[in-house]
């Protein structure tokens, strides 16, 4: 079983490469670290008509509520980019207050209430006959080291030196 997880961009941000992707980062971690092939597909600054996702069994979509627009045009592309049925789970801010709106309006399969991170293992491996998955709180001390190399985190601002908030050039 193979997951793609899909980071979106932000463009109401003034750069949306400020801050690494630290949660879709942890699951990535978490998923790899149980034995899942995993890809982290980093849509941050990407134009629409380059975004490149990895083919997958599984995709997970973090969102927070401003992001909706560009969920629902990843999840529409995953959709229609292939004949055979793919699995499309939404987690983040939005799906944990939303999660059935998510699913009856995004397209989204499940989602994810709450922290996700062993979550999504037990879901990848066993599925889930519920459509909202209530995630039990994560205890930090029993997730893996977060992994950075699944994206190029050079690509991200160096904290201090982002001339939008400290008005150097």
């Amino acid at each position: 079983m193979s997951v793609t997880l899909v980071q979106l961009p932000s463009p109401w941000l003034l750069n949306d490469r400020d801050t690494p992707l630290l949660g879709t980062l942890y699951l990535a971690t978490n998923l790899a670290a149980n034995g899942i092939d995993v890809k982290v597909a980093d849509l941050v600054g990407v134009d629409e008509d380059k975004w490149l996702i990895p083919e997958a069994d599984v995709y997970g979509i973090s969102l927070t509520t401003p992001q909706v627009p560009q969920a629902r045009k990843a999840i529409n592309m995953l959709r229609n980019r292939t004949s055979h049925p793919v699995t499309i789970v939404v987690g983040g801010p939005h799906p944990s207050a939303l999660p059935q709106w998510c699913i009856d309006n995004l397209g989204a399969d499940y989602a994810f209430v709450g922290e996700a991170d062993h979550a999504i293992v037990d879901f990848v491996k066993h599925g889930s006959k519920d459509k909202v998955i209530k995630c039990a709180p994560v205890d930090l001390s029993t997730i893996p080291r977060m992994r950075r190399d699944f994206v190029d985190m050079r690509s991200f601002h160096v904290v201090g030196i982002n001339t939008m908030c400290c008005g150097r050039r």
